[in-house]
């Protein structure tokens, strides 16, 4: 217990070190109707995505990454707004996944776990919308086949077929609901 309390805090010292905040307060850097991202949010969005990448984040791509965090909040609004559930039972095997990566501490893992229970739901949401627009063309597939200079199996070619279009499904519905939410950046 000791020495969780002592990663945390080492965690949160190194965090706040590393960006030189010019305040000592939280400030909202955007809005999604009436939610708030703040500098918080975007800062331990960045120390999250440096740890798992054991990497260092340009300081240009703050901006990248905010969009990301409006984007993810739109997701959230738009799945909680069509009241998509998802089963324990999958969200568990889900994260049981993620949680076999050890060398993360807790916050990251439950922070990690929100983010992706959020596009299991999102996931769900556009199969829900658009399930029977998933259909693949076996003419389309056969040709691939035959063209195919990497000798793909028939079962990856139809699941990337399929993953693409569930992308760009995935991408146009979002566009177009993005528009419906007031989003202001400061």
């Amino acid at each position: 217990m000791q020495q969780t309390k002592i990663k945390i805090f080492n965690f949160l010292f190194i965090f706040f070190i590393s960006f030189n905040l010019s305040a000592n307060e939280i400030k909202t850097l955007a809005s999604v109707d009436n939610y708030s991202i703040t500098n918080y949010d975007l800062f331990f969005e960045i120390s999250v995505l440096e740890k798992i990448n054991n990497n260092k984040i340009p300081k240009n791509y703050k901006n990248i990454i905010l969009n990301q965090l409006i984007n993810e909040k739109v997701k959230e609004l738009e799945v909680n707004k069509n009241n998509i559930l998802i089963s324990e039972q999958i969200i568990n095997e889900t994260l049981n996944r993620v949680k076999k990566n050890q060398n993360i501490d807790s916050n990251i893992k439950k922070y990690l776990s929100d983010k992706i229970i959020i596009n299991l739901k999102w996931n769900k949401l556009i199969n829900l919308k658009y399930g029977n627009r998933l259909g693949i063309n076996m003419n389309e597939i056969n040709e691939i086949m035959s063209s195919d200079k990497k000798n793909l199996k028939k079962d990856e070619i139809i699941k990337l077929t399929k993953n693409k279009k569930i992308n760009q499904i995935s991408l146009n519905y979002f566009n177009q609901i993005k528009s419906k939410y007031l989003i202001k950046i400061y």
